[in-house]
């Protein structure tokens, strides 16, 4: 993502997950070369910015003249190791001043008295080759304390320094516990945070995939929780910078254990047994996006089987996943539609209104004539939490609103 503003997070949220991105296609020998480009352009720009504005005690703060933070200065630290893992060359001194800053920190600084900014550290300092075993399993101990993104840092911590495995299986549980799971798909809420910890629901999602990566590679909710992030894009991207940074990294460590930069497989899409569409995906028509659409008059009125069936290609390795949505769209006469219960229930009432007081007169009405006043009450059950929710509900044609806002509307409309 680019960004105008050159702070340290929008820095680092630019050029670390290019950095990601970047050792995956050399690992998956993906050729690109106008991508592979962009990206060593972005990484380079990015660390000569970093470099220019790390302070004398060795840390970062939000902008060149600003007091360094723990927070922005683990970050930076954790985007110069992802940089140096795609193969590009990091100033060892100035990497070094920060890992000091970061250490003298976990002794010293107010802002690391939250044990979740803590589990962060100690997790880029293990990144770094900086492994502090003790306060991590210290921190263990307390692990009630900790949010979804601090037990999801503090279990790649120690996955990292090799902890006991009764630890980590702990973890992964709870972890799994705080899940948000629907029908499709799994994350992770942000809850409470620290004005400077940036997280939000696709960060935490993020970091709790990363996290199952590494513990529990098989784990169910990953390609849930993945489903989840993609679906979270906005024009292929994420709401801000560090949101788009996470996001990123959590998909090259998915894609990276996956395989499914070597896709090479063919798939079918039949309807009631015959096929309408047969292509093969490899590498080269990983970026393409196939559409089938099939009419209505095509199904039978008493049901219709789409089948979606993934095959090994020619050389039989069948490396990849096969990723689809299947959408049904259909209009329906209003007035036979059935009640429905998806998860929420909504009810809309129109109630006559007294022409004189303006005030309901709670009847229900079906019908009304030219000049009448009609309320419309809308009752939603929400019997879970959501995200987000629009409710829409169109006026019949006939009916006007009335905007209490306009002088022209009597106040007792209001």
């Amino acid at each position: 993502t680019k960004t105008p503003y050159f702070s340290s997070e929008a820095t680092v949220s630019s050029f670390m997950p290019a950095a990601a991105a970047y050792r995956l296609l050399q690992q998956a020998g993906f050729a690109d070369p106008q991508l592979r480009a962009t990206l060593e352009d972005r990484l380079t720009i990015g660390l000569q910015h970093m470099y220019a504005s790390q302070k004398l005690d060795g840390g970062w703060g939000w902008w060149r003249y600003d007091t360094s933070s723990p927070h922005l200065t683990a970050y930076a630290v954790q985007g110069l190791i992802e940089a140096q893992r795609a193969g590009f060359t990091v100033d060892q001194a100035a990497l070094d001043r920060a890992l000091v800053f970061l250490t003298e920190a976990l002794n010293t600084s107010p802002y690391l008295s939250d044990p979740n900014d803590r589990a962060y550290v100690l997790f880029v300092l293990s990144e770094a080759g900086k492994p502090d075993r003790g306060r991590a399993v210290n921190l263990y101990n307390e692990r009630s304390k900790l949010n979804a993104a601090g037990k999801a840092y503090l279990l790649m911590t120690l996955q990292a320094v090799g902890s006991e495995e009764s630890r980590i299986r702990t973890l992964v549980s709870e972890l799994m516990g705080s899940a948000v799971l629907s029908v499709s798909d799994a994350h992770w809420d942000a809850g409470e945070m620290l004005p400077w910890a940036l997280d939000s629901d696709v960060t935490v999602t993020g970091l709790a995939v990363r996290a199952l990566l590494r513990a529990d590679p098989q784990n169910f909710l990953i390609p849930n929780a993945v489903r989840w992030l993609m679906g979270e894009r906005e024009r292929d991207v994420w709401r801000t910078t560090y949101d788009s940074a996470g996001a990123v990294l959590a998909l090259a460590e998915y894609a990276a254990q996956t395989g499914d930069l070597q896709a090479d497989y063919r798939y079918r899409v039949a309807l009631d047994g015959r096929t309408i569409r047969e292509a093969v995906v490899s590498p080269a028509t990983l970026r393409e996006t196939d559409r089938v659409t099939i009419p209505g008059a095509d199904l039978k009125s008493e049901g219709s089987q789409v089948l979606l069936q993934r095959q090994a290609a020619a050389d039989q390795s069948g490396k990849g996943r096969l990723y689809y949505t299947l959408r049904l769209r259909y209009s329906e006469d209003a007035a036979s539609a059935q009640a429905l219960d998806r998860g929420f229930g909504v009810r809309r009432e129109y109630i006559a209104v007294a022409s004189d007081t303006l005030s309901p007169t709670g009847q229900l009405i079906t019908q009304a004539r030219q000049g009448d006043l009609v309320q419309v009450r809308i009752t939603l059950s929400v019997p879970t939490d959501v995200r987000y929710l629009t409710v829409e509900d169109f006026l019949p044609g006939g009916l006007e609103a009335l905007d209490t806002s306009l002088k022209t509307t009597t106040a007792a409309a209001r």
